[in-house]
């Protein structure tokens, strides 16, 4: 359920982003540049993932370049405007980038289904999401710092190529809404119990509705609930599995995990969300743990 709410979300912003410079680029209605841009995502993932797989691995190489080239051109606006601050905490950014990383570990699993070993499903985690994430993280800082801004599609347009700015947004976000709209897909399907080109095509739907109705404008908003919400996951898992309790009560399991998104939601922006997330839902699975096991003893007699 959580991945299908995630994944809802994240298609319906990927096809209104790309949808909008779509419809820039080719002078069409908003509404019609949705519709085919879903469209051409349902398609690329209707006979499976490995088709949408070359797709994106294409459209990325090509995100590449463009990257390099715009980074390349950037440098011709020299520093940025006085007028230029930054927006939020440290502790807040942190905890976004962060609960991305952490949000889209948790389907890696979804491109490594047929993998030999258990270990590749990390490798895919590690070199497949965390590397390029700090990568283009690191790279988004910098533009920051040279040009006062981190939207290189906007920087395009400043440098005079909106046409490429466009086609660098729709590009970029290709490979992305493949890899949202195959993982809602797989959620879907085993949380409504459906076939899996009906939960492609309910995940389409969701996708244009949410970008008609202007999802993501609202996108760092979300962003910032899941990134708190989310991450306490791996408190519950790191205990889960280090401590060796996968005999515990799976309702223990959802309530440390509910604590620790609690407290998360809780703790001030300026503070480290993500980490009071993480410790409280670890100390909670402990303790319930440790209380089922003092019960099982006749500790509660």
């Amino acid at each position: 359920m959580l991945i299908s709410v995630l994944m809802l979300g994240w298609a319906g912003f990927g096809v209104a982003v790309a949808g909008r410079s779509l419809a820039t680029l080719l002078s069409v209605p908003e509404i019609v540049a949705f519709v085919g841009w879903a469209a051409v995502l349902v398609a690329g993932l209707w006979r499976g993932i490995h088709r949408g797989s070359l797709i994106a691995l294409l459209s990325s190489l090509a995100t590449a370049v463009l990257i390099g080239w715009g980074f390349f051109q950037a440098q011709a606006l020299g520093q940025p405007p006085a007028s230029v601050q930054a927006s939020g905490t440290l502790f807040g950014g942190v905890s976004l980038v962060v609960g991305y990383g952490a949000a889209f570990s948790l389907r890696c699993a979804d491109f490594s289904m047929n993998v030999p070993r258990t270990r590749h499903v990390f490798y895919t985690a590690l070199f497949g999401l965390g590397l390029p994430l700090f990568v283009v993280s690191v790279a988004g800082a910098w533009l920051y710092r040279v040009t006062g801004t981190w939207d290189l599609s906007l920087l395009l347009t400043q440098l005079g190529f909106p046409a490429l700015a466009q086609l660098f947004v729709a590009v970029g976000f290709l490979g992305a809404g493949l890899s949202n709209m195959h993982s809602g897909r797989l959620a879907l399907q085993d949380l409504l119990r459906c076939r899996g080109k009906v939960a492609l095509l309910i995940v389409g739907l969701a996708s244009v509705v949410l970008a008609w109705l202007g999802f993501d404008r609202a996108m760092v908003l979300w962003l910032h609930f899941l990134s708190v919400v989310v991450i306490p996951l791996i408190g519950v898992m790191l205990v889960h599995y280090g401590f060796g309790f996968k005999d515990g009560p799976r309702g223990g399991a959802l309530a440390a995990w509910g604590c620790g998104a609690l407290v998360g939601l809780l703790t001030p922006e300026a503070w480290p969300q993500a980490l009071t997330g993480i410790v409280t839902a670890a100390l909670v699975y402990v303790f319930v743990n440790a209380g089922c096991a003092f019960y099982a003893r006749g500790g509660g007699r």
